[in-house]
């Protein structure tokens, strides 16, 4: 058994395993200051492509309503599939913290959209 879900018997390793998407790398796409989204390689590119045509639907002018260019506030980073794993796993089987903090910096990653 892996030693890395001690205390966990290997009927929930494995369930939690078959909830994991693919087996290929991620992307972490960041919009603005706002969430970041995990997606499955491929499925990031799809996303990404289709920002090309995207504008913002922007409704917080008391005035009227504007249709405006996107933000260029979007930061990727690809995410291996080990590193996924390892993150969902945690997730999944609610383990504690590790005893280091982990920082998965893509504030300064390379612009995605310009």
């Amino acid at each position: 058994m892996d030693n890395k879900y001690k205390g966990f018997t290997a009927t929930q390793i494995k369930e939690a395993k078959s909830q994991l998407k693919t087996r290929e790398n991620y992307w972490v796409i960041r919009v603005g200051w706002g969430d970041q989204l995990v997606f499955p390689y491929e499925s990031g590119i799809t996303f990404l492509n289709a920002l090309k045509l995207a504008e913002k639907f922007d409704d917080t002018e008391s005035e009227f309503i504007k249709i405006t260019p996107i933000s260029q506030d979007m930061r990727t980073k690809v995410l291996s599939r080990e590193e996924y794993e390892t993150y969902k796993m945690r997730t999944l089987l609610k383990l504690e913290k590790p005893e280091e903090p982990e920082v998965l910096d893509i504030a300064h990653e390379e612009t995605a959209y310009a």
